[in-house]
């Protein structure tokens, strides 16, 4: 950080904490999200491969619980 920036970075801290929230949120939204979360675009992708599958029906609904049973069940017999 520069020496100027670490100056303002000082003087903003002495603000009261509602003003504080209020540039955090404004600084925040000024950045690209996948800027803040390199992972952010990974998952985006997932997210709609899945909404895709449910749509298409390749996707059954279940609980956790029904996933792992299905998936023990697979590697099962797989190693047959």
């Amino acid at each position: 950080m520069t020496q100027s920036t670490e100056t303002m970075l000082n003087v903003l801290l002495e603000l009261p904490a509602a003003e504080r929230v209020e540039i955090a949120n404004r600084l925040i939204d000024s950045v690209d999200r996948h800027e803040l979360d390199p992972d952010a675009a990974a998952w985006e992708a997932f997210l709609e491969e899945r909404l895709a599958a449910v749509d298409r029906g390749d996707f059954a609904p279940g609980t956790a619980f029904d996933a792992i049973d299905e998936i023990r069940s697979e590697l099962l017999r797989e190693a047959k």
